[in-house]
């Protein structure tokens, strides 16, 4: 196989360096990163041949990682480290795409078990292999791309919409998306469709969406025109999920296909209602489900603002939520997990800057929640070019006094 390469992350610098060290000793080759979104850059860059990640991890965690590397259909062999003992955590993490998970204390032989046990061959394999299959979708040639897209065709299973985050149409684990889709408008279509999954889109509301610029007749024309395209590249996999019904157009999934935005919205009723009395543990479920704005690889579409508005506007107010309860009840370390991801999604709320630099001060980290405030004035000063409020202003002060 050649040289095995390892990344690892953990927020634990100490711990990070030990297993550095151990696997090095071990013969593979190591890459170590102390934070999430650092690790997730290199996994994509350079995908290794096993990654060890913290569950837990501050900003970015391990179980989040797993998600969305399955969403992208990662050949790599994925291990969670975690202090979680209870089983709904564990199966949660493998039920985010994780091959094997460790509990903390371990030892590190059977860390080195447990990857030798990831890095055995499959012991047989049927059809395709997946790499070569996205290699051929992506070919220039008329004939792979269609060969590729037959041999998909003929696995069992459905099609996996993703639209949290950049758009991605997956069978058994491969991107078909450029493939099947290289008009812009049958794609724009598809989106729109797949946004509303749960309501019929009148003809008039795609006219406005896609031709605007357009009269009625031509706006009507240029519809029929496109539905039938988007049908025929949706073919070979069925046409039947777009149709045409009184009063517009849908989409109807199929029972074996899914979509994240559809799983979302679940999660987020399961967590209000939940939360509602008083249990945020189904918070965790949303946040590994909410992987980047809708339709990420759209910015500047205005069909998709409206959306994209209630896809976020949803998941920070069950955010705040569930950070409300957690502070009420002393729980600075969940509230720290929830409030983190609040300042990542907007770094120039003081609010909730504030909030999370008192959590984490309550912790007993003073220095983290010193640098939280520090680096909020900054964004507020080079983005928006205004100071702080006082709020924050007094809070940093304080802190930095205190130090």
């Amino acid at each position: 196989m050649g040289a095995i390469r390892v990344v690892v992350a953990d927020d634990d610098v100490l711990l990070l360096k030990g297993l550095a060290t151990c696997l090095r000793a071990a013969g593979y080759l190591v890459e170590c990163f102390d934070n999430g979104s650092d690790a997730l850059d290199a996994l994509r860059a350079h995908p290794p041949h096993v990654a060890v990640l913290d569950h837990f991890m501050p900003g970015l965690t391990g179980r989040e990682i797993c998600r969305r590397l399955r969403g992208e259909g990662t050949a790599a062999r994925l291990l969670l480290l975690t202090t979680a003992r209870e089983l709904p955590d564990r199966v949660a993490g493998l039920d985010a795409g994780a091959d094997d998970y460790l509990v903390k204390p371990f030892e590190v032989e059977e860390l080195l078990a447990r990857i030798r046990v990831q890095l055995r061959p499959p012991a047989s394999s049927t059809g395709p292999r997946q790499a070569e299959l996205a290699r051929d979708l992506q070919s220039r040639e008329p004939r792979r791309r269609d060969q590729a897209i037959r041999a998909l065709a003929e696995r069992p299973g459905g099609l996996h919409f993703h639209v949290l985050g950049d758009f991605r149409v997956r069978r058994d684990g491969v991107d078909v998306a450029a493939a099947l889709f290289n008009r812009r408008k049958p794609k724009a279509l598809l989106k729109i469709l797949l946004a509303t999954y749960d309501r019929i889109v009148p003809p008039d509301a795609l006219w406005d969406a896609l031709w605007a610029d357009l009269g009625v007749d031509a706006a009507r024309k240029n519809l029929h025109v496109c539905v039938q395209r988007l049908r025929l590249a949706l073919g070979p996999f069925g046409a039947e999920r777009v149709e045409t019904v009184e009063g517009g157009y849908a989409v109807r999934l199929q029972p074996d296909d899914s979509l994240d935005l559809r799983e979302f919205d679940r999660a987020a009723r399961a967590a209000t209602a939940a939360m509602a009395r008083g249990d945020c543990s189904a918070v965790d479920a949303l946040m590994d489900l909410y992987t980047g704005p809708l339709f990420a690889d759209d910015p500047y579409a205005d069909w998709a603002e409206p959306h994209r508005e209630r896809v976020r506007a949803t998941f920070t107010g069950v955010l705040a939520g569930a950070a409300t309860i957690h502070r009420r009840r002393g729980e600075h370390d969940r509230a720290c997990h929830v409030l983190r991801r609040l300042v990542e999604m907007d770094a120039c709320d003081e609010s909730r800057a504030v909030e999370l630099a008192e959590c984490l001060e309550a912790l007993g980290d003073r220095l983290s929640a010193a640098a939280v405030l520090a680096r909020t004035r900054e964004i507020l000063r080079s983005q928006l070019g205004i100071g702080p409020g006082e709020r924050l202003r007094t809070a940093h002060e304080r802190l930095v006094q205190s130090g």
